[in-house]
């Protein structure tokens, strides 16, 4: 729905402004739980803070930030 919102300049009513809202939070709470969540390397749990918080930048976390940056805001001030 964003692309097309973007291109036609619709904005978001109703039940399609709720789900965006919902949707715009559980990403949040995607990036702050994969922070906190290990990860297998090499067969082994890796829980250490700073190598997940590493592994997480440099692999899902652009993915992520794109997902969630709200563009509807970004471009109503363009």
């Amino acid at each position: 729905m964003i692309p097309f919102r973007l291109c036609f300049n619709e904005p978001a009513t109703g039940v399609f402004a709720v789900f965006e809202v919902i949707q715009d939070i559980y990403f949040v709470i995607d990036i702050l739980i994969s922070f906190n969540t290990g990860f297998f390397s090499k067969g082994k749990l890796v829980m250490n803070r700073r190598e997940i918080v590493c592994t997480y930048f440099f692999t899902w976390f652009i993915i992520d930030v794109v997902a969630v940056f709200p563009y509807e805001l970004a471009f109503d001030y363009m």
